[in-house]
């Protein structure tokens, strides 16, 4: 029996704030349509805080993390506020850093909740699936009337409000032929030079589909390395990846070290609307009744009265010790610890074939491909003569770790002025859902709007006018006022020197 105490202590979660969503997105790996739509009750949500808040500990230099999940987590808005509300009093409690998340579809992603999440260190990422006809083809409303129209508008209001607002693109066999497009579509477009992809493992995804992509991921990284040359270089997530892995395995003809594939069941968790906590999110399917999620192998902890406890330790324990557990094909694999493929998502493993160790031909098919775009988008660059850049688990790369992240959720203000700093860490998981900041947390000087960087520049440039006036003349007679006034001047100056503000 595995002692309760041997299991990793917690770091981040999920919490689904709601069943419900305004879409009937035709891959969702969660929403049954035929269920009714139940919420998550405060007086549940308070609970689950307060269990597992005490518990928490942060990842290095991180901090504790919340994400707001769902069905659409923005339908609880209410909830959402109340929640966010409570966990930072009890986290202040506990003396604990806090931060928060969450992923939304972007119907209900409006300035006025942007604003509100900015301030609250709670970005949301937005699923958009590229140009109109890819994103339309899977994310319709439930009248059948395509979503990406109102997700585009409010992406383009939520980017004024939060330049580092980041996305995720999901494209199956049937939308793979729109990548290129897309591509051109976030970063010529709306702007976006930093964004993630993957593909919707349950498509059919037959050889002309993988060809279909392999020639889109040709297509996209001719123009990431135009771009690069132009100097406005992009990032595609997982590409500038595996293109940062082959440079780095060129030069050391060895195998990266062995990792879990991400964080899910050891510091990472997702909890159901009725209080049942699983490995992560994906695991928790929904419409399913408190008495017949009770009875589920893959729960990691259930309701017990007004509290909750830890179950199934032995089931949990896959997760955390997968490397230690690595199936035979993924040892004989030629990619394996020379890409970014650790194994497989363990949700994505277990939804097609049952078990988190075991991975279907298309999984390692995929793996493959992306691994031969990485390398070739690497060898086109060193042809240009110019530089791949890293997506910030890239950096982990230059420090013997490498990319572990499967959901491809992102720092949400990766690559951007904002990303996150504390996110390398002497620690073996470089997944998202582990050890990274889950809120797109921005540094104060960063999160101002527009209007707020001109008149601040404005108002910077006033400063130094004076401040080099007040320099010059420095040793000319003054009265004691004048002196008191400078000095206060030039000890300000300097401050906003240490602090890097000018």
């Amino acid at each position: 029996m595995i002692k309760p105490s041997t299991v990793p202590t917690p770091s981040s979660t999920t919490l689904d704030l709601t069943e419900a969503c305004n879409l009937a997105c035709s891959y969702c790996f969660t929403w049954n349509h035929k269920h009714n739509r139940r919420v998550m009750s405060e007086t549940i949500g308070k609970r689950i805080i307060d269990w597992w808040l005490p518990q928490a500990k942060p990842q290095g230099n991180s901090k504790v993390q919340i994400a707001w999940w769902g069905g659409e987590p923005l339908l609880e808005w209410e909830l959402l506020k109340i929640l966010l509300k409570y966990a930072k009093k009890k986290a202040d409690i506990l003396n604990l850093p806090i931060e928060f998340g969450g992923t939304t579809n972007g119907l209900l992603y409006t300035p006025d909740r942007v604003e509100w999440c900015r301030r609250n260190d709670s970005m949301f990422l937005v699923s958009l699936d590229g140009i109109e006809p890819a994103h339309d083809f899977h994310r319709k409303r439930s009248d059948g009337s395509g979503s990406w129209k109102i997700v585009d508008r409010n992406l383009r209001e939520a980017l004024k409000i939060a330049p580092f607002q980041r996305i995720r693109t999901s494209f199956s066999a049937e939308t793979i032929k729109y990548f290129y497009e897309s591509v051109l579509y976030f970063v010529e477009d709306l702007g976006i030079t930093n964004f993630a992809f993957s593909p919707v493992y349950e498509s059919n995804w037959d050889e002309k589909a993988l060809d279909l992509c392999k020639e889109q991921f040709e297509l996209a990284t001719d123009y990431a390395i135009k771009r690069a040359k132009e100097g406005n270089p992009i990032v595609m997530k997982h590409i500038n990846d595996e293109a940062n892995i082959a440079d780095r395995y060129n030069q050391d003809k060895k195998k990266l070290p062995r990792q879990n594939p991400c964080g899910a069941g050891s510091g990472y968790t997702g909890w159901s609307i009725d209080g049942f906590c699983f490995p992560c999110h994906r695991f928790n399917k929904h419409g399913l009744s408190p008495e017949d999620r009770s009875k589920l192998s893959t729960i990691i902890a259930k309701p017990v009265g007004d509290s909750f406890e830890w179950v199934n330790f032995e089931w949990r324990e896959n997760f955390y010790k997968w490397k230690e557990r690595v199936p035979d094909d993924c040892l004989s694999c030629n990619i394996y610890c020379k890409s970014t493929c650790n194994g497989g998502c363990y949700a994505v493993n277990f939804d097609l074939s049952g078990d988190i160790f075991k991975h279907t031909d298309l999984i390692c098919n995929y793996a493959v491909l992306q691994q031969e775009a990485g390398i070739s988008y690497l060898k086109k660059a060193k042809e240009a003569g110019v530089e791949i850049l890293t997506s910030g688990w890239g950096e982990n790369i230059k420090k013997e770790k490498p990319n572990g992240c499967i959901c491809n959720n992102m720092c949400y203000s990766e690559g951007s002025q904002n990303e996150v700093i504390h996110m390398i860490k002497n620690i073996e998981q470089s997944c998202l859902c582990y050890q990274m900041n889950y809120s797109g947390l921005a540094r104060p000087e960063n999160t101002r709007t527009r209007e707020q960087i001109l008149q601040e520049s404005q108002q910077k440039k006033e400063f130094l006018e004076l401040s080099k006036r007040i320099f010059l003349t420095y040793n000319q007679d003054k009265t004691d006022e004048q002196r008191n006034l400078e000095s206060k001047v030039i000890t300000h100056t300097l401050d906003l020197i240490d602090r890097s503000i000018l």
